[in-house]
């Protein structure tokens, strides 16, 4: 059970799960809309800024958390560079600190 924070041949970045359970979810990072598997059931989505070492040890703590809770929520795992790429997915979490 672990995760690994990296980037694609574009260097866009991405998370990769390997061995957790099958309610935490590694999610594209700058999607153009949200999900539509977002708006169903409970949600935990934290959205992890990929050059935060704090952030991404907090991702651990995440994953802990959801297994606590045994599949009555879904986490899903959202890497981002910029506060920005939140909006399309989240209205008004990109206008942060603006």
């Amino acid at each position: 059970m672990s995760y690994k924070v990296t980037r694609d041949q574009v260097g866009c970045p991405r998370i990769t799960l390997t061995g957790e359970s099958a309610y935490s979810h590694a999610l594209d990072a700058a999607p153009s809309a949200r999900e539509p598997e977002l708006n169903t059931g409970n949600w935990l989505v934290m959205a992890f800024a990929v050059w935060s070492i704090p952030d991404i040890l907090a991702i651990q703590t995440a994953l802990d958390v959801a297994k606590r809770f045994s599949g009555k929520l879904n986490l899903g795992l959202r890497p981002f560079d910029y506060p920005e790429e939140l909006g399309a997915w989240c209205p008004g979490l990109g206008a942060v600190n603006k």
